[in-house]
């Protein structure tokens, strides 16, 4: 069987992450093909904005050069979309990593009658299909649940195929998570220039295109509150690392610590998994890497995330004292307190948090992490009563998570392939291409009545 691996988006720190999973698909007798996005087609869409190519950035020829190829697996990079169709149309099995336009490669993958498995590298909170894939596998039994919410309240998706599902794997950048590796505190701050004598702590701002005003100042203030006692690591968003969404509020060539905590050491996107491992917490205002840090056994503070969140649905200032907040460390739902939740109601913002929900539907699933919320008056505090707190839990268990998720994935789509499927040798298949259009057709109807209506 013919199986085609697709790396659609880059995250820096994890370009080729999904050659653990090829490297175990593998150890099949199948013949595997590993596509990989080229950036000419993001640096073409920024001159000429034309849909035949990409709005996000993609692999250089460096990268395909670090592919070792075998008598298994192919190696190909795709400059348009045209290519990628004739990839798609010569395989049988398409697996697809995280990409927000991916809907429309789902479809025209399931009308050519190709089975379909989307896996989520990089591991974002999104779902970026409403069109199912024949298997649908997320990062945590949370995400899930987010899936159940989306659903019922704001998008459907549309199963193709009775037999089309969701299932638990964990995103294969977990992968360390399940290693027993060992790191040397003192080499790691010898290379970052860091005091060896002092605790790590993470700040892990979110994309530069949220940093209004206020999150600038918060961001300095947590950044000095940090350094006053322990080692400060900046780990970026990765839009910030590439320079993305970054025009709005910064020069274009800076990223957001190149302007506002200039002489602050900032994590290499290599050594994330070596920093969560050093450091005793991470501290944001939003990020939704929680799930990383708390799969590294590390607690997560976040600072004033409710006065943030809700001046960019309010778009006005909105200042909440430390009682609307989750002070107690522990699991904490990441959606808003119920005195939050109030005031939605009571200022009439209800139908504007409700729009603004769609997007971020993780604040109000239940989507849990282990750690507090908190102001920023209170972050020293916490911080050192934190110091040396040991979690006790599985916090891998607590996710869903309960085997290495590059051997889970594999062993997921080779036995879903062998027991459930056989391919259809016809070309098209019009019944899924009938659904598809309607479900497009109806799409579109509700586009256009929210704008002129």
């Amino acid at each position: 069987m013919k199986i085609l691996c697709v790396s659609l988006t880059l995250y820096p720190g994890n370009r080729l992450s999904d050659l653990n999973l090829i490297k175990e698909l593998s150890k099949s007798k199948n013949k595997i093909t590993y596509a990989i996005k080229s950036n000419t087609m993001y640096k073409n869409y920024k001159i000429t904005k034309k849909n035949s190519y990409c709005g996000f950035p993609g692999f250089n020829k460096s990268d395909l050069h670090k592919i070792e190829l075998n008598e298994k697996i192919n190696k190909v990079m795709f400059y348009d979309w045209t290519t990628l169709k004739e990839l798609i149309s010569t395989n049988d099995v398409i697996i697809l990593g995280a990409y927000r336009n991916v809907e429309w490669i789902v479809s025209y993958a399931r009308i050519k009658n190709k089975i379909v498995f989307c896996h989520k590298n990089p591991p974002e909170m999104h779902l970026d299909t409403d069109i199912m894939p024949n298997f649908y596998l997320l990062k945590d039994k949370f995400q899930k649940k987010m899936r159940f919410f989306i659903n019922e309240y704001h998008r459907k998706f549309h199963k193709l195929n009775k037999k089309d599902k969701f299932i638990i794997t964990g995103s294969v950048q977990y992968r360390d998570f399940f290693l027993d590796k060992k790191y040397d505190y003192k080499n790691f701050c010898k290379k970052y220039r860091l005091d060896p004598k002092k605790k790590l702590v993470l700040f892990l701002p979110s994309g530069p295109q949220l940093h209004d005003t206020y999150y600038k100042q918060l961001y300095k203030s947590i950044c000095h509150k940090i350094d006053l006692k322990y080692n400060l690591l900046i780990k970026g968003h990765p839009s910030d690392y590439l320079k993305r969404k970054n025009s709005k509020n910064y020069n274009k060539n800076n990223s957001s610590w190149d302007e506002l905590v200039p002489k602050k050491k900032v994590c290499d996107p290599n050594d994330f998994y070596e920093a969560l491992d050093h450091s005793f917490t991470a501290v944001t205002i939003n990020s939704t890497a929680f799930v990383e840090v708390n799969l590294s056994n590390k607690p997560i503070i976040f600072v004033e995330t409710y006065d943030t969140v809700m001046r960019m649905i309010a778009r006005k200032e909105t200042f909440f004292d430390k009682t609307y907040y989750k002070n107690q460390m522990g699991w904490n739902d990441y959606s808003f307190s119920k005195k939050v939740s109030k005031f939605v109601k009571k200022s009439g913002l209800f139908n504007k948090y409700n729009n603004w929900i769609k997007t971020n539907s993780q604040f109000n699933v239940g989507y849990k992490f282990f750690g507090k919320i908190i102001k920023i008056e209170d972050l020293s505090f916490s911080l050192k009563k934190i110091e040396n707190l040991k979690i006790k839990e599985d916090m891998k268990k607590k996710f869903g998570l309960n085997e290495e998720p590059n051997k889970y994935i594999s062993k997921i789509i080779l036995s879903e392939i062998k027991k459930n499927y056989k391919i259809n040798k016809s070309s098209l298949n019009f019944n899924i291409a009938i659904y598809v259009i309607y479900i497009n057709f109806i799409k579109l109807l509700k586009s256009l009545k929210r704008k002129y209506i």
